[in-house]
């Protein structure tokens, strides 16, 4: 985040130069956030002519659906096959008041968010009780190797998944407002699909949830796991358990979650953070450059809108310091809420009531 002292400087500064020029148009209300001093010093010395030109300029509807048409039919819904199952799909599509797009942990499927369950299994879902009540269509993201899609090829990394999903759900976002969801891996396939949404000129969600996870930018050698590429079958069911996977998944399930969680633990595996930290008005806040990590210094990071992560009490993999390193990758709000519940407490009755509950009472 902005640093404190940073910002009153600035802050200061326009307070000081608007008494002496009266005459030069009043900044934009972003300016003491997103504009470096020298930028706020050269708006005034040029009478309000320059102004820092957004390094992400956002296209407008037309010139977004222009570029992203809208998808087929069927291959739309087989990226969200629990849109219709969730009751949220609103009928006429110009009666669509927010969208809610949601990214799985590693080995999960869609419906940990579409799917409120049957008989005593069944636990209402707050966020999607919010949906229903407000005309949101809840967009839960279908990976490739699973369900329905299970004969398909899995995807390589966060950034292949967000530039997989982008063409495909981006008319749905043009001119609908949103919010994102990501629950471990989840996360950085949300924040590398926000990146990219970002460059391609979408307008970015009102707000972001993030729930056991570390910020991307965490180094190789701080990373709390190891690369299932290096682990025998035994030792990768060790450190599956370690995440709280059940143990019924290593019974006769064995079979059917072994490769879906082998490939989905490459996306973290493997993921390399390669973006530098700006602004949206395209100065570097600080860059990111792990020698551990191969870090590239390039444009991306910096977002303004809203953050709330999560972290687990029990979780044995991800503490609530990992989760904190999130709050530099926003200029906005930011909040970290603890749930008592283990790395996967989404999959547990009463912490994903809790979670969902937590998301659906900073909704609009």
């Amino acid at each position: 985040m902005i640093q404190d002292d940073d910002l009153v400087r600035r802050i200061n500064l326009l307070e000081i130069l608007a008494e002496d020029d009266e005459d030069v148009p009043t900044p934009p209300d972003n300016a003491a956030s997103d504009w470096s001093e020298e930028q706020i010093r050269r708006y005034y010395a040029t009478s309000g002519v320059e102004a820092p030109t957004p390094l992400f300029p956002q296209l407008n509807p037309d010139e977004l659906r222009a570029k992203f048409p809208d998808p087929a039919d069927a291959l739309y819904r087989s990226w969200f096959p629990g849109l219709k199952r969730s009751g949220t799909e609103v009928a006429a599509p110009g009666v669509v008041r927010f969208r809610v797009l949601c990214w799985a942990n590693a080995g999960n499927a869609e419906d940990m968010y579409t799917n409120e369950g049957v008989g005593a299994r069944r636990a209402v879902s707050p966020l999607l009780d919010w949906c229903r009540a407000n005309d949101a269509e809840c967009l839960a993201v279908q990976l490739p190797g699973r369900g329905a899609r299970l004969r398909e090829e899995f995807l390589g990394s966060a950034a292949e998944a967000a530039a997989a999903l982008l063409p495909i759900v981006a008319s749905k976002l043009a001119d609908v407002p949103y919010i994102v969801i990501g629950h471990s891996v989840g996360t950085w396939c949300g924040y590398e699909f926000l990146q990219l949404a970002r460059k391609e000129g979408l307008p970015m969600p009102t707000k972001v949830f993030w729930s056991n996870f570390p910020s991307p930018n965490i180094p190789l050698s701080d990373r709390p796991w190891k690369p299932n590429r290096e682990l025998s079958e035994e030792a990768f069911k060790t450190e599956s358990r370690e995440w709280d996977v059940n143990e019924i998944v290593f019974t006769q399930l064995w079979g059917t979650y072994h490769r879906i969680m082998r490939a989905d633990f490459e996306l973290f595996d493997q993921y390399t953070f390669a973006h530098a930290r700006v602004n949206a008005a395209g100065a570097e806040t600080g860059t990111e450059e792990h020698a551990d990590n191969d870090s590239k210094k390039l444009l991306g990071g910096g977002f303004d809108f809203p953050l709330t992560t999560f972290f687990g009490t029990r979780d044995r993999k991800i503490s609530r310091d990992m989760v904190l390193g999130w709050q530099e990758f926003t200029s906005g709000k930011f909040e970290i809420v603890e749930v008592e519940g283990n790395h996967l407490f989404p999959l547990d009755k009463e912490p994903k009531t809790l979670w969902l509950q937590h998301i659906a009472d900073r909704l609009p």
